[in-house]
């Protein structure tokens, strides 16, 4: 009984010690020392300057917490903002159980008030393409063993994952100097939840678009399906600008040549954009360059209209065509000012 109690008295101990030590290394230990070579990293990585204004610290807490504060990322010299992102805070999160086994897994990633700038040049070039890096220099040590990796992609992007993202109250915008045209989103709140294995991956977004509010419900397929076979099958729920669309679908090699399939119901209350109230069912097929719409049904205040729509925006002159058919059409039924009421009757009409 004795030894039974020393022994949990010397664990006790041990554990007091172990997180007292603990303790003193998070509140000594000094992220800041950092910050040049991290930004001399990114810098080699995308040929940008992040900078670092504020302070970099360890949380203390029972989750391990990186706090980062006031960072800035540059946009390319051409673009109108010289900054493509500003935060002003950001706080990675750390799940402990990998890191008993030496493994790194972000458990929760949140940033506070984002603002993106995005931008495309009166040449067509975007701020997010980042400099090639084929002349990055080669590591000059000698017996480096890199590892076999069978899809780069892949890899890359679970480097990018966390379980969980959050972003809270942010703002992008995004400026085309070539159409002089400017579109810009407050977000209140977007989290992204990426749980891993063979859960579902969920997505919420609540957000402001010209002065309208814009919300959206996703839930997608597992990680396995998408890292290991590049496709995933969502539906979601969207609200923006008065409009609500109910879509279903999937998409398959998201890595390399997207190519997607979607049955959705969108509707259009009336009034809403001056027009009269509206409903759609329809599935698309396509990829990155076209696509293929099969029009259910198109309810124009009570005018039924069915057909196929295909769309190639790959050449220089985007191309459409539609075959839709309808039985009468009231023309009248689309504006509430016209003194004449009178009725088309449409067999079929080709565009």
């Amino acid at each position: 009984m004795r030894f039974i109690k020393k022994t949990a008295s010397v664990v006790a101990s041990l554990i007091i010690i172990l997180a007292l030590g603990g303790f003193v290394f998070v509140r000594n230990f000094d992220l800041n020392r950092y910050k040049s070579y991290i930004a001399e990293t990114v810098a080699r990585e995308t040929g940008r300057q992040l900078v670092i204004n504020g302070d970099a610290q360890l949380g203390i807490s029972f989750v391990p917490t990186v706090i980062v504060n006031d960072v800035t990322f540059s946009n390319p010299s051409w673009a109108k903002n010289p900054q493509m992102v500003k935060l002003q805070r950001l706080e990675i999160k750390f799940a402990i159980l990998p890191l008993l086994k030496k493994q790194i897994v972000v458990d929760k990633l949140i940033l506070l008030q984002p603002e993106v700038y995005l931008e495309t040049s009166v040449n067509g070039e975007n701020s997010w393409d980042f400099a090639a890096l084929a002349a990055k220099p080669q590591d000059s040590r000698k017996n480096v063993s890199q590892p076999k990796v069978k899809d780069a992609k892949a890899v890359a992007a679970v480097g990018l994952i966390a379980r969980d993202v959050v972003l809270e109250n942010g703002f992008v915008s995004y400026y085309d100097a070539k159409n002089n045209s400017k579109i810009q989103v407050a977000i209140n709140e977007i989290e992204l939840e990426i749980p891993g294995g063979d859960e579902p991956i969920n997505l919420n977004v609540d957000a402001v678009y010209n002065g309208q509010k814009v919300t959206a419900e996703v839930e997608a397929n597992n990680l396995n399906s998408l890292m290991n076979e590049g496709k995933a099958d969502f539906n979601a729920k969207i609200k923006a600008l008065k409009i609500s669309a109910v879509l279903e679908g999937a998409v398959e090699d998201i890595m390399d040549s997207p190519r997607y399939a979607v049955v959705g119901n969108i509707h259009n209350p009336a009034g809403n954009f001056g027009a009269p109230e509206t409903s759609l069912e329809m599935r698309v097929d396509g990829d990155t360059a076209s696509a293929d719409i099969d029009i259910k049904s198109l309810n124009i205040a009570t005018n039924l209209v069915t057909g196929k729509v295909s769309a190639d925006w790959s050449k220089a002159k985007p191309e459409i065509k539609a075959d839709l058919s309808t039985g009468t059409f009231n023309v009248n039924s689309l504006s509430r000012n016209s003194a004449v009421a009178f009725v088309l009757p449409l067999s079929l009409i080709h565009i």
